[in-house]
């Protein structure tokens, strides 16, 4: 791709997004560079021209498919990587390819799990990808970068056994992944059985690319020893749908070996990205070790709309220590968020630093909710029982604030946020105004909530963090937190 190309696209997917966080505008450089030396790069020494348009087998080197046409799979494959840092199976460098897997089988078999095994790299426009599975693929099954026209279509990538203990904390294994891309079609596709020790696993990740729908997909029983993981992650993406996706057991651990920035298990993360629309989707049976764990955490993200989500089972502090930061099911931190007809239930956290679990939680401004319930919140000590000690466990929330006592995060109040016709159902706090200001309740209920409203303007809350909960190294822990809720009207007053 020429250079005055490749800054126009780059300019146009990644221009005029908002980052209030150094870390999310190093990694939105992180990305870009990456995705230029994918581009540039010389083709891997060795590696096998695909003259046929019949494929059978794939040499250790790989094979590099450079011309336009329809490529099958005539067979299952199976694929001996050899030694080199980075391999790929299939390097996809010319436009206009379809690569028909015709429901075979490319199994990959490493040989150490520190290298960089990539089932299928695109760099070429106008490519499908269809019908098949990948197994054992360390780093990536498909990774697609600096693209026009990718269709992704009934592929299935099984099992990741990636290690990665070095310095760089932005390394994020995924089952696929498509970065600096344009009009992007996923559909019908499935990741499972990822059970890595890296910085941040990914199932399905979208980053810095516009213009994509990912419908009929799943990701599931993804596993991090150390780090990160998340079923569906999006950063500076743009103008994407998601649709009838689902997130399934998810679940991380603590080693303190690797350099991540945190431990969260998210069914559902878009990160610094706009104009993103979410329908019918789930996250089921999410539990963290000792960070956030969310059925979907809208970060820093603006003009959102989330449509008939659903999170059921979402559990933090699930580890010997036995305390994480915090659960939800449906956290917003932005501006201009619709969250419209979406339930969750089972919402717990043990001994949350962050004092609450929550069922939907805001921070942002101008964020409404309508018509959606919050079922079954609680908190639970460090010997796993449901508390009452709020002051030492903080609350089990339907409906609260976003929480996060890192800068800028924690001076994110809930601004002009509207909840409309939405329900609270056995949990220790219906509705918590907590740093709400202009905040308006509109034909709300609660049934069978300790405390219906909690109203405690100008108190104080304590928070602790520690490494696995993203301490900052210029922050120090415990800290104290505000509330500076102010003017918030309900209409009409709510009692249980």
């Amino acid at each position: 791709m020429e250079t005055k190309h490749l800054n126009t696209l780059i300019d146009r997917i990644a221009g005029n997004l908002k980052h209030k966080a150094g870390q999310l505008e190093e990694l939105v450089k992180k990305y870009i560079q990456k995705a230029v030396q994918k581009k540039e790069r010389v083709r891997n020494a060795g590696a096998q021209i695909q003259q046929d348009n019949q494929i059978s087998v794939i040499p250790p080197e790989g094979i590099v498919i450079d011309k336009p046409g329809n490529y099958q799979f005539t067979k299952n494959i199976t694929w001996l990587p050899g030694q080199q840092a980075t391999a790929i199976a299939i390097d996809i460098v010319a436009d206009d390819v379809t690569l028909d897997l015709q429901g075979y089988s490319l199994v990959a078999v490493p040989v150490i799990n520190t290298n960089n095994v990539i089932g299928i790299n695109i760099t070429g426009n106008d490519v499908t990808i269809k019908n098949g599975v990948l197994v054992d693929m360390l780093l990536h099954g498909i990774s697609a970068s600096l693209c026009n026209n990718l269709t992704i279509s009934g592929v299935a990538v099984q099992g990741s056994e990636y290690s990665y203990l070095g310095n760089d904390p932005f390394v994020t294994a995924s089952g696929i992944y498509v970065e600096l891309s344009e009009n992007i079609t996923l559909q019908n596709c499935q990741v499972s059985g990822a059970n890595v020790t890296a910085p941040a696993y990914a199932g399905i990740q979208l980053s810095l690319s516009t213009h994509a729908r990912v419908t009929d997909c799943q990701t599931s029983h993804l596993i991090n020893n150390d780090g990160t993981v998340t079923g569906f992650s999006y950063v500076g993406a743009k103008h994407i749908t998601t649709a009838n996706c689902h997130a399934t057991k998810l679940r991380s651990y603590y080693l303190g070996q690797t350099t991540t920035f945190g431990h969260t298990v998210l069914g559902f993360l878009p990160t610094a990205c706009k104009n993103l629309t979410y329908e019918n989707c789930t996250a089921i049976s999410l539990r963290g070790c000792c960070d956030d764990c969310h059925g979907m955490s809208i970060f820093d993200s603006d003009d959102i709309t989330v449509t008939g989500f659903s999170a059921i089972g979402i559990v933090d502090g699930d580890c010997p220590t036995n305390t994480g930061a915090k659960a939800t099911g449906l956290e917003v931190y932005g501006n201009n968020i619709s969250i419209q007809y979406c339930q969750v239930q089972n919402i717990f956290a043990i001994v949350p630093q962050d004092k609450q679990s929550c069922g939907f939680s805001a921070a942002g401004n101008n964020i409404t909710f309508e018509a959606c319930v919050a079922y079954n919140v609680f908190v639970f000590d460090e010997n796993r029982n449901l508390t009452k000690n709020a002051a030492k466990y903080g609350y089990g929330i339907g409906f609260g604030w976003a929480p996060d006592p890192r800068q800028p995060f924690v001076d994110m109040n809930a601004v002009d946020t509207v909840y409309t016709n939405c329900g609270a159902i056995f949990c220790q706090v219906g509705f918590d105004t907590w740093n709400h200001i202009g905040g308006q309740w509109n034909n709300c209920s609660v049934e069978d909530c300790l405390t219906a409203v909690l109203q405690e303007d100008g108190g104080q809350r304590i928070f602790t963090m520690d490494k696995c909960s993203e301490l900052p190294p210029n922050m120090t822990s415990p800290m104290t937190i505000i509330n500076y809720a102010a003017n918030n009207t309900f209409n009409p007053p709510i009692s249980s």
